[in-house]
């Protein structure tokens, strides 16, 4: 009875902290084992709240009329082939009505629609981002739990979400650039890289509708790079941003939207993909295995958006914004390592 009541207690605890087993192997092999990440932009699974033509009502008919699994069915065999998919959730699934002070646009969708999620493989959502708090803490905290009971990992702010998986202990963090200051990201990253092998890092800011890398996000990436993240992916401008390399590692400035139920028109339809592959040695050593700039849309037409974002179909258009992402990172695409079966690989710009 005495060994049984430890071990609950110690499953109890793996489960509060959210680093519980998702795949089979206890120990990373000498060899090193390899752990392959898709990172998506931002997702709204819902819409404005507080407009009279309101998209949040928009969306919910398209939920029940086409069902959960159709709204990420396109890219669907992406996040079944890798370990874990993350997202950023733009606005709470929450059922409050009291909106947060001084905002022009309250996101909100409903709180069973998470299921989106949960038959379309996303493990991972952050939360740290300026329309969270759009329905304030009850909101927030009734999105946490949602998720949570659920099933989807969830970071943001002092909540780190760990997983093991081929014995290897992966962290996720979030912060965003109004929330979060340089106290609270050097606390939670240099705690978080204590208790995992492979460490992850959102961060939400810039400037809306801005290509370029703002200073904030670089000055946050590099400071969670020097604290020991392995990746920073970042969000918040709505279209696509540069890429920094850093010490070696990733900066994401931007992926632009994804399933985006905030905006049924936006003016640029066009997002990244990030795949991005890591192996992990017993010693500690973690070794870039490859990435891919994958160009997508945040819709299967190109009157509105009908939040079922794809993969870019048309070869010369990918190409193009392929090439625009380029050239606003600050690497060359030869020198960058890439997955085999990556856009770049495959049209040969590499």
């Amino acid at each position: 009875m005495k060994k049984r009541s430890i071990l609950f207690l110690l499953l109890l605890a793996l489960f509060a902290t959210g680093a519980f087993g998702i795949c089979e192997q206890d120990a990373v092999p000498q060899e090193g084992v390899t752990i392959t990440l898709t990172c998506v932009g931002d997702c709204t699974l819902g819409g404005v709240a507080n407009h009279t033509a309101s998209s949040e009502k928009m969306f919910a008919r398209a939920v029940d009329k086409n069902g959960y699994s159709w709204f990420l069915e396109k890219v669907l065999y992406l996040f079944e082939a890798d370990d874990f998919t993350l997202i950023n959730l733009e606005g709470p699934l929450t059922t409050a009505t009291q909106y947060e002070d001084k905002a022009a646009y309250y996101f909100r969708g409903r709180p069973e629609d998470v299921q989106i999620l949960t038959v379309s493989s996303v493990e991972v959502a952050t939360l740290a981002n300026n329309h969270s708090h759009n329905f304030r803490e009850e909101g927030y905290e009734e999105t946490v739990k949602t998720l949570t009971d659920a099933g989807v990992g969830v970071c943001g702010y002092e909540q780190v979400y760990y997983a093991k998986c081929k014995g290897v202990t992966v962290g996720f963090c979030g912060f965003d650039q109004w929330r979060s200051d340089d106290s609270q990201i050097k606390a939670v990253v240099t705690e978080a890289r204590k208790n995992c092998d492979l460490l992850i890092v959102s961060y939400h800011g810039g400037i809306e509708n801005n290509y370029h890398m703002s200073e904030q996000v670089r000055h946050a990436g590099r400071l969670c790079i020097d604290l020991g993240a392995d990746l920073v992916v970042g969000n918040h401008s709505h279209v696509y941003g540069g890429i920094e390399l850093y010490k070696g590692k990733y900066i994401i400035g931007s992926l632009g939207n994804f399933l985006f139920g905030g905006n049924t028109n936006p003016r640029d339809l066009t997002c990244t993909i990030w795949r991005h592959a890591f192996t992990v040695y017993p010693d500690g050593r973690v070794e870039d295995a490859g990435i891919d700039i994958l160009p997508a849309l945040v819709s299967t037409v190109r009157s509105s958006n009908n939040c079922q974002p794809c993969v870019q179909e048309k070869t010369s258009a990918a190409r193009e914004y392929f090439s625009k992402v380029m050239r606003q990172s600050n690497f060359q695409a030869k020198k960058v390592k890439w997955l085999d079966d990556s856009f770049a690989v495959r049209e040969k710009l590499n």
